[in-house]
């Protein structure tokens, strides 16, 4: 069980949907126009992404340090 909540792909989609739920709650009660609404979800996306590939990369070099 801890080897399937642990999997990378599962963080991944933590992390979108927390990022998703900010935006929406922002959106809530910003209540901007189509355009900033588009820029939002889309800056939690690429926000997301970064973090999970400087993570992804932060945990291969640690892993390389124990070999």
């Amino acid at each position: 069980m801890r080897a399937a909540a642990s999997h990378s792909i599962l963080r991944l989609s933590l992390r979108v949907r927390v990022a998703f739920g900010l935006a929406v709650v922002y959106l809530m009660i910003g209540k901007p126009d189509a355009a900033a609404s588009l820029l939002v979800m889309g800056l939690a996306l690429v926000l997301t992404i970064v973090t999970s590939v400087s993570e992804r990369q932060l945990q291969s070099t640690l892993a390389e340090g124990y070999r």
